[in-house]
């Protein structure tokens, strides 16, 4: 039976209570049932299959009297939905509470003037896990408590669009009806609602769908494909006049005139585009309103056979329409139809490809050669000596050169590497015949060389001011404008003069603990490069298919003041650098100055003094370490070596160091330590040089560098106690020392008269002794200071000229000192450490990891 706009009065089946004129009426009303699916909108109808939310609508109730409902006990109301025996098994989602609201007042329905209120409960509704799915429920409603002023029920409802019922619709689509009792005390109130489930698509309900070619005008490139299927819903009954869409690789291709199912649920399209040859999928989708049913079918549209072809290249560094001379560049040819797309060959078809520049006057030349294509080769697509060759290698076979390739069927494009023989344009062009028809195009590209080249300079060791210290390595970075088509022989300047050069130092050791040395001659022992002095090795090679490489330039000891260096790289260009400091925004040019950064002279034929602040350069071994007694003292070594007394096989110097309380003959070949007093015994002048006999040995200090902050650590010497003497004596001692200081005092003769105060300079022995004695041996024995001749230092000092902790000590000056050992060892460090020096550039960094660096993140 159809339901009307009113909803039916049903026939009461109980008795009113209250009688009326003698006799009984009646209670009535209309129920009214509004569906919502997938949270949507409400209506007087649902869908096949969706979870769906009921709110049941008792109003208009004539005669029903609140006693049937207000008493301790409450009340029922059961829900059949299985009415006019129309099968219908409830799948509830529950367990939950559901409002039910009763509408009371104090006049009959209908009346005029009539006051009330609505009364609220939440009963259970019965469901969730294990509910057996069945055709009636029963909500229990608790004491309502309704006013005693308000006799008659007018409404009743159930659920809201907050809180409402939730059903779960059957498959089958027809008219469906609740029967909704409220079971009083007195009597019952029956009413009763039809509704419809329409169809709607299930989510698997999208099926027997095929796609098949429609007819394609001749040399039109529009497509047209015909798209059938059916649609049914969860009982799998056709889904009416539903509407469809279709997507093609996630494009919508549905026709502007729409696609929907027809009587029977069956539908069939056609889509239309320009798509060019390839792999799709086709996808019909039917939105539903509580699910989408959608299903998927490939579709191939073949390539055609070709009657154009195009070329494409690539530079080896990327770049299009380019090529790099000497380089393997990128190089595709492929075919196309008359709709510019991807086509193809009947049969294997061989294309044929040439490379040729144009000269005036002349014939052509060939301009490159091709190859195959090198696979997961890197840095410019194949090795250089490779290409060089007349090949291309790899592990698994050799790729000649070529003029050829052959294209199978299906294959659009074939990949082929041209190194280019000259610079500038090259026309490239490429032929093939399929059937009775030969296809031929040429592309003319230019072939580009590095043309520009470009310089910045990283000296390793300066002054305070910046000024580069001459003998020390210049790192010089180099770039092209675009990677070198070969190796590239390099040679620098400085001020035009030629200067040494190292191109890289890969096979060198230069880890953490690498001490850097000071002249080419020690670069060059540690890294196999032969070279004499200021002779050696005045060109480097710039690597092939690189556009920045560093190189180590080597400037001799002896160059001072404002200079240029320039490189050339061979077949590309010259550019030239200098250094600069800002200061305020002008540029001050930065000049060559002295390694040296201490003198000391020591008169000949006699006992002289002498030490060092800091660990000194390297000057001649094999393996880089820190500066040797015998290179510190070379014009002594070079007089004795003329016929001069007191030589060890014409070797060695006579030097002596005084620690902790004993003479030791201090080997040349020995590290001059830095805080250490050395004596030596000087020779006389050369015999046949007497004007000159008187005339004092001059010695130079180069001070080493760091490469880590380790290595630039301010130096330490531990004196340990020494054991009480035959006569009980406390334990003490003297030493010969040196002292390393900054140059505070800002001398006005700063290579000699490096100085500070012997409190700053003796500071760690002082802490926590009872006092030193510090003792000078004089200017006669080389020292500097001459202040003094002793002094106090410590707790027990007193306060008077020969105590006196300001008083001057110098780098390069040796000093005595008396220590008391009671405490515990003696301690003595210096006051600066090493400059640090950094490696700039990839191919020169250290093999090792230096132990500071932090540990890299997984």
């Amino acid at each position: 039976m159809q339901k009307s706009k009113l909803a039916l009065v049903l026939t009461i089946v109980a008795i009113l209570c209250l009688a009326f004129g003698g006799s009984a009426l009646a209670a009535s009303g209309y129920l009214d049932i509004t569906i919502s699916d997938n949270n949507g909108a409400y209506d007087d109808f649902g869908y096949t299959g969706c979870q769906s939310s009921y709110i049941l609508d008792a109003t208009g109730i004539e005669f029903f009297n609140t006693g049937c409902l207000n008493n301790d006990d409450g009340f029922d109301i059961i829900l059949n939905f299985e009415c006019d025996e129309e099968p219908y098994s409830v799948e509830l989602d529950g367990n939950y509470s559901l409002p039910v609201k009763v509408w009371a007042q104090d006049k009959p329905y209908g009346t005029a003037g009539a006051q009330g209120a609505w009364y609220t409960a939440q009963p259970t509704v019965p469901g969730g896990p294990g509910f057996t799915a069945q055709s009636t429920i029963t909500l229990k409603v608790e004491d309502l408590q309704i006013d005693s002023k308000y006799k008659y029920i007018t409404e009743v409802v159930v659920g809201d669009k907050n809180q409402d019922l939730r059903v779960i619709n059957p498959c089958e689509a027809d008219e469906y009806c609740i029967e909704m009792t409220i079971d009083g005390t007195c009597e019952d109130l029956v009413l009763k609602d039809y509704f419809e489930i329409k169809s709607a698509p299930a989510a698997e309900g999208l099926v027997h769908l095929a796609i098949t070619p429609a007819t394609t005008p001749a040399g039109d490139c529009v497509r047209c494909y015909t798209v059938t299927g059916r649609l049914l819903n969860c009982a799998e009954e056709p889904v009416l006049n539903w509407p469809l869409s279709a997507y093609l690789n996630g494009t919508d291709v549905t026709p502007p005139s729409g696609a929907v199912t027809d009587a029977n649920g069956n539908f069939s399209f056609n889509i239309r585009g320009e798509w060019e040859p390839g792999e799709y999928t086709v996808k019909v989708v039917a939105d539903g309103p509580c699910e989408d049913a959608s299903a998927t079918v490939p579709l191939t549209i073949e390539k055609k056979f070709a009657t154009n072809m195009e070329i494409y290249v690539e530079s080896a560094d990327g770049v299009e329409d380019e090529l790099r001379y000497n380089k393997c560049n990128d190089v595709q040819f492929c075919l196309f139809d008359d709709c510019d797309w991807d086509a193809t060959v009947t049969a294997p078809t061989t294309i044929y490809f040439t490379a040729t520049q144009e000269r005036p006057g002349q014939d052509p030349i060939v301009a490159g050669h091709f190859y195959e294509v090198c696979p997961e080769i890197v840095d410019c697509g194949c090795e250089y000596d490779s290409i060089i060759n007349g090949q291309c290698t790899h592990w698994d076979r050799n790729y000649g050169q070529i003029n050829s390739m052959v294209i199978n069927p299906d294959d659009s494009c074939v990949n082929v590497q041209m190194v280019p023989l000259v610079e500038g344009e090259i026309t490239i062009t490429a032929t093939i015949k399929i059937g009775n028809r030969e296809i031929t195009q040429s592309k003319t590209v230019t072939s580009f060389a590095p043309g520009e080249v470009m310089m910045d300079l990283f000296p390793l060791a300066t002054d305070d001011q910046g000024n580069v210290r001459a003998g020390w390595p210049i790192v010089a970075a180099v770039a092209l404008d675009r990677t070198a088509g070969a190796n590239y022989k390099v040679s620098f300047t400085i001020n035009g003069e030629e200067v040494l050069v190292s191109d890289q130092l890969l096979d060198g050791y230069t880890g953490p603990d690498y001490i850097p040395p000071m002249d080419y001659d020690e670069f060059v022992a540690a890294f196999g490069v032969a070279a004499f002095e200021c002779e050696g090795d005045y060109e480097a090679i710039y690597p092939y298919c690189t556009d920045k490489w560093y190189f180590m330039l080597y400037p001799c000891e002896d160059l001072r003041g404002d200079f240029e260096v320039e490189v050339t790289v061979d077949s590309v260009g010259t550019a030239s650098a200098d250094f600069f400091t800002n200061n305020k925004g002008v540029d001050i040019p930065l000049n060559f100055v002295t390694p040296v950064e201490l003198t000391r002279e020591l008169a000949p034929d006699s006992w002289q003094t002498f030490s060092t602040p800091k660990l000194l350069a390297a000057r001649c071994e094999e393996t880089p370490q820190y500066g040797k007694v015998y290179e510190l003292l070379w014009p002594l070594a070079e007089e004795m070596l003329d016929g001069g007394p007191f030589m060890y096989d014409e070797l060695e110097l006579f030097v002596l160091g005084y620690e902790n309380g004993a003479w030791r003959v201090v080997m040349p070949d020995e590290e001059v330590q830095p805080l250490a007093g050395y004596y030596v015994r000087t020779p006389q002048r050369e015999k046949g040089d007497w004007n000159m006999r008187k005339v004092p040995f001059q010695i130079e200090y180069v001070f080493a560098r760091a490469t880590t902050p380790t290595l630039s650590m301010p130096y330490t010497v531990t004196y340990p106690p020494l054991p009480a003497d035959a006569a009980n004596l406390a334990p003490f001692y003297w030493n010969s020392v040196g002292v390393g200081v900054d140059d505070t005092k800002a001398s006005d003769d700063p290579m000699t008269m490096q100085s500070d105060t012997a409190a700053q300079a003796l500071g760690a022995l002082i802490k926590n002794k009872d006092s030193i004695m510090v003792w000078n041996p004089g200017e006669k024995l080389a020292n500097v200071n001459d202040q003094f001749t002793s002094l106090a230092l410590g707790g027990n000092a007193t306060p008077n000229t020969s105590v006196d902790p300001w008083a001057t000590v110098y780098n390069g000056d040796v000093y005595w000192v008396f220590s008391s050992g009671i405490l515990g060892p003696n301690i003595n460090t210096t006051n600066v450490g090493l400059d640090m020096i950094e490696w700039i550039g990839g191919n020169y960094k250290p093999i090792a990891q230096p132990p500071y660096w932090p540990a890299p993140l997984n």
